[in-house]
């Protein structure tokens, strides 16, 4: 991730226009550590670290730096990781961990991603 956040601003910096990165953390990251997810814990809260250092030099250049850190979602890897088999079930489970106990769909959390560079800005 470190590598990538690097070479993105590089070349946003050399091409003076500015930009959007956008990094994906995760609630993991804010949260104690369960059983058996500290390294996951640890890994995405230095996504969030990352991101925060780089939106403090990256923005005298024009380049936002933006971290989505969303809770559990019901896809294929997520539900194998915690042995469920229907989806149904995953977003019934995942939805009591969640903000107002909604179920977080994929497509909701790549609307956010796809607004985030889009969107206005006023420096």
């Amino acid at each position: 991730m470190t590598a990538c956040v690097k070479h993105a601003a590089h070349a946003m910096v050399e091409g003076g226009k500015g930009g959007s990165i956008i990094c994906t953390a995760s609630v993991a990251g804010k949260m104690e550590g369960d059983d058996g997810l500290q390294d996951y814990a640890i890994t995405k809260n230095a996504v969030v670290g990352l991101v925060r250092t780089g939106s403090c030099e990256l923005g005298k250049y024009g380049i936002r730096d933006n971290c989505v850190s969303p809770g559990a979602v019901a896809t294929p890897m997520t539900m194998e990781c915690f042995g469920m088999k229907d989806k149904e079930s995953a977003e019934e489970a995942f939805s009591t961990h969640s903000l107002k106990g909604k179920v977080l769909k994929v497509i909701m959390w790549l609307m956010l991603c796809c607004f985030l560079p889009n969107r206005p800005v006023v420096w």
